[in-house]
């Protein structure tokens, strides 16, 4: 509370000496509009919508440097904090964006250093791109200074693990966008300047704003921008009302949204702090999550190439390991397997026997780990799970959930894992920063298999083949989906098929 409390007065003071300043402008200046005041308007929000998408680089940005540096946490969680701590930009050098951690529900103690390594490897970044805006209009200098600065750390793998490589490019992509902002409102209002000397402008104003350690650069950023547009023969009036609009879809816009986000942060948190675990908390909404279509389409395949490497399932005991609301353990059943499903969550097991039900079918379903099967040894003919593994707290937890599927498989008998295809990098970077802020399913924290690099499990061996399907994004309509799906067909079946979104590999046990 006492912090909350804080940080009112600080933006309460910022607030007040951004309005002094901006009265001092006016008061000097005798202002009148350059264009009428509904295009000011619109070029606001063309402003705001840049700064949107700024915001949105940044937290790629930082996310990556999270999970690089082994800070894993729900994406929508992250989200949320990121949003929510964009008031500290009026803490003085953004060292506000430290009290990240403890919103993240990290211990201080677990995380700090790895959190100051990621605040001061993002500063640097920032600070490397503004230097290299400030000489944009010299082109040769521009491009020694940016490429310089992110090649040759690069010479220590020290820096070239903490992810320099990745966050130099990410921060020069956000910070061109509010020089692109600045660059349109002038182009609008004068038609003067090129998007180098605007970048040259912004980098100067931003960079000394910044370092002088002064909420916002408050007095500072805006007077330098301000002098700067000035100094290229923007007349008076254009250049005032150009760096108020600037200043207010950028900086206040940022500001505001943070505020928003922190009131939804605490609301968040306080809902889904209550249930058990994930798919506790998403039980009911959990069939919702992916369009039906793809839903009965990924189904359908993965129970297909089971059943034809084991050459028909009737009469065959197979364990679904993480089966969720029990869809494909059911469509095992009506083949005439003897089912068992296993999951951590009682939620989604309360639907699996709901499910069952309603098919008259005969499954036995058990709430415990993955890695801790309350099966004896070698009671099952085929064990599978379905996108289950990268949801284990890390890779010896997968480790260890494989080892006791081998355990519990008969001699000869087969495990079959369906995940995620890692080896698309799109594919990948859809997985781990979109697709779990747009569905409650993944939580952005989870562990990838990488099909090239199994774990090795006693007792057997993973067979060379391998299957490789679906390209279609799951947001694709049925409509669109149908129309191409005879494209994805052909290239699940091209050379490019190891770039699928999905995959199926299977180890087999020894008959010894």
């Amino acid at each position: 509370m006492k912090l909350f409390r804080l940080l009112i007065l600080v933006l309460c003071v910022a607030i007040l000496a951004g309005a002094l300043v901006t009265y001092a402008w006016w008061r000097n200046f005798r202002v009148m509009l350059p264009i009428e005041w509904w295009s000011w308007f619109g070029l606001l929000l063309v402003v705001c919508g840049l700064t949107l998408v700024n915001i949105l680089v940044r937290w790629v940005k930082w996310r990556y440097l999270c999970r690089r540096h082994g800070l894993r946490i729900p994406a929508r969680r992250g989200l949320g904090v990121f949003l929510s701590t964009l008031p500290a930009m009026l803490t003085p050098f953004y060292v506000g964006e430290l009290i990240r951690l403890p919103l993240m529900g990290i211990p201080v103690r677990h995380g700090i250093a790895r959190m100051m390594r990621i605040f001061l490897l993002e500063r640097g970044a920032d600070v490397l791109v503004l230097a290299s805006f400030v000489f944009a209009g010299s082109p040769l200098w521009f491009f020694v200074l940016l490429a310089g600065g992110w090649l040759l750390p690069l010479t220590f793998g020290r820096f070239y693990q903490s992810g320099w490589g990745s966050i130099v490019p990410l921060a020069f992509v956000a910070w061109c966008l509010p020089v692109a902002a600045l660059y349109i409102l002038v182009q609008s209002s004068t038609g003067t300047g090129s998007f180098g000397t605007m970048a040259s402008v912004f980098g100067q104003g931003t960079l000394f704003g910044g370092l002088s350690g002064i909420p916002l650069g408050v007095g500072i950023t805006g007077t330098s921008i301000l002098q700067g547009l000035l100094d290229l023969g923007v007349s008076e009036q254009s250049a005032l009302w150009i760096v108020s609009v600037f200043r207010l879809g950028t900086s206040w816009f940022a500001l505001g949204l943070g505020g928003i986000a922190l009131l939804g942060l605490v609301v968040w948190i306080k809902k889904n702090n209550s249930a058990k675990n994930h798919f506790d908390s998403i039980a009911d909404q959990y069939v919702e999550e992916i369009p039906e279509h793809i839903r009965r389409h990924l189904l359908r395949r993965k129970v297909e190439a089971i059943v034809n490497t084991m050459g028909g399932v009737d009469g065959k005991a197979g364990l679904d390991v993480g089966c969720g609301q029990g869809e494909y353990s059911l469509q095992f059943a009506l083949q005439g397997a003897e089912m068992t499903g296993v999951d951590l969550s009682d939620s989604q097991l309360v639907w699996a026997r709901r499910n069952a039900d309603s098919k008259d079918l005969e499954v036995e379903w058990v709430e415990a780990s993955a890695d801790q099967l309350p099966f004896p040894d070698g009671q099952f003919d085929f064990v599978y799970c379905v996108n289950m593994l990268h949801h284990m707290d890390n890779p010896d937890a997968q480790v260890r959930a494989l080892g006791e599927m081998g355990r519990v498989l008969r001699p000869g008998g087969k495990i079959f894992v369906h995940e995620m295809n890692p080896l698309n990098p799109l594919f990948r970077f859809y997985m781990g920063y979109l697709f779990p802020v747009l569905n409650a399913i993944d939580e952005g924290t989870e562990w990838w298999v990488n099909p090239l690099r199994l774990p090795e499990v006693a007792q057997g061996v993973w067979l060379e083949r391998k299957l490789y399907f679906t390209f279609l994004p799951d947001f694709v309509p049925h409509y669109i989906w149908s129309v191409f799906r005879p494209l994805e067909s052909w290239l699940e079946r091209s050379c490019v098929q190891r770039n699928s979104a999905h995959f199926m590999a299977i180890w087999e046990k020894g008959n010894d």
